[in-house]
């Protein structure tokens, strides 16, 4: 845990949004924009579709990367190294995708294809260098992981040569020897392997940018094997390494905390992604700590159905990277004096204080890694914070652009009281 008693004022330069699969539709742009996002990046994905959809396919990322500029966004696309292409009648799709590294002729045929999307993609600001989930392979090392993004430096740097480059080590274990995510061997590499291919990049571009996903930092389930292994995590990056980045000309550092903001399952706990969740105090603490490690800047993550559910939790996200000083009672009052009557904001605030006291991040999370509940104002019982939402009147009009009508996001959060209340007790 950061010490946030002498919590630095690091400007957090870029806040940005990842969108996996389809761009952010256009409706939330306006929500993005007032929260305070002004960056975007999208997954390229074009290997997971037949290639004769890929004229359509990326004249509609072109069109996407156009109205986020517009937007004022900068904009950044995700390249993964070693993806085999779906073949024309085959199964698309992304999973067993990945393949040998040594293959050298489908290294070959997934180089030329990125050529071709690099050089589609040319007017991006950025291309950031993805490592796994998907990546990685079982015979493959991390010399592999190496090589493949020099090839992808240089192919960025001649096809687009006014880009950014940025290096994105998510899922890096995977390039030795595909290691269990389950496993805490498996997270000992990440921090490893990273902090090995960091030192050994530098050599490759002057400048490059790096995302760190501070999965030991902040993950349930990583910090969930450290638990049952009864270990405490090892943590990169640390502020010294920040810091020696910096110095050495890297201007783009940002943290990566993907799960956080979306997908509060983590992966590991199915069937909530999507759901209304606050994960408020979590997404202080983590980007806290990037705060204090010296990073300038911060990317959350959002699928494009799930925005509206998730509206607390990406206005919490920007909020925390803007004011250091907000704090999560704060920005829930904040939120919800957005979308209620002044006299009916308190009736929101409690019960979203309420949700976040029993989210899934909470319950995926080892007891001793669980920041304290919220007690003000605490509600007696499911029963009681539906009554409290009863009682609230929105504004209108809302003055927070939400990608959706305020109602549905109300319902929203009905939906996840009926849950919880036919969920079982623990």
């Amino acid at each position: 845990t950061m010490n946030t008693t002498t919590m630095n004022t690091t400007t957090m330069n870029t806040i940005g949004i990842y969108n996996c699969y389809t761009g952010v539709p256009a409706e939330a742009i306006p929500f993005f924009q007032a929260c305070g996002y002004n960056t975007y990046q999208r997954w390229d994905l074009g290997w997971t579709i037949w290639p004769e959809k890929h004229t359509a396919y990326y004249e509609e990322m072109v069109e996407d990367m156009k109205r986020m500029r517009a937007a004022g966004f900068r904009v950044y696309i995700l390249l993964n190294i070693n993806m085999r292409q779906c073949p024309s009648g085959g199964r698309e799709g992304y999973l067993d995708a990945g393949f040998a590294p040594a293959d050298q002729e489908a290294m070959a045929e997934r180089l030329g294809y990125l050529s071709n999307t690099i050089t589609k993609l040319a007017d991006a600001d950025g291309f950031t260098i993805f490592a796994g989930d998907p990546g990685g392979h079982a015979t493959a090392t991390p010399e592999d992981a190496l090589l493949g993004t020099r090839s992808l430096i240089e192919m960025v740097t001649r096809l687009a040569p006014r880009a950014e480059i940025n290096l994105n080590t998510w899922g890096i274990a995977a390039w030795d020897h595909f290691t269990s995510p389950f496993d805490v061997a498996f997270w000992d590499k990440e921090v490893t392997l990273t902090r090995d291919f960091h030192a050994q990049s530098q050599q490759l571009k002057p400048g490059l940018g790096l995302e760190f996903p501070l999965h030991n930092y902040y993950r349930s389930l990583a910090l969930s094997c450290y638990e049952q292994a009864r270990r405490e995590p090892p943590l990169y990056p640390c502020a010294d390494e920040i810091r020696n980045y910096h110095q050495n000309g890297a201007s783009r550092l940002w943290g990566w905390p993907y799960f956080l903001t979306d997908e509060c399952d983590d992966g590991y706990r199915p069937g909530t992604a999507g759901q209304a969740q606050g994960e408020t105090r979590y997404l202080k603490q983590i980007i806290d700590t990037g705060r204090e490690l010296g990073l300038n800047g911060m990317i959350a993550n959002a699928f494009a159905q799930n925005i509206l559910a998730e509206s607390l939790n990406l206005y919490a996200f920007a909020r925390f990277c803007q004011a250091p000083g907000a704090t999560p009672e704060s920005v829930i009052n904040e939120f919800a004096g957005c979308l209620a009557t002044p006299e009916s904001a308190g009736e929101l605030a409690a019960v979203l204080r309420f949700l976040e006291n029993r989210s899934t991040w909470t319950l995926g999370l080892p007891s001793a890694r669980r920041l304290p509940e919220f007690t003000e104002t605490p509600l007696a019982s499911v029963e009681d914070a539906g009554r409290r939402l009863e009682r609230v009147t929105l504004r209108n009009p809302c003055p927070l652009p939400l990608a959706g009508a305020p109602e549905v996001y109300l319902e929203k959060l009905r939906e996840r009281l009926l849950l919880l209340a036919s969920a079982p007790a623990t």
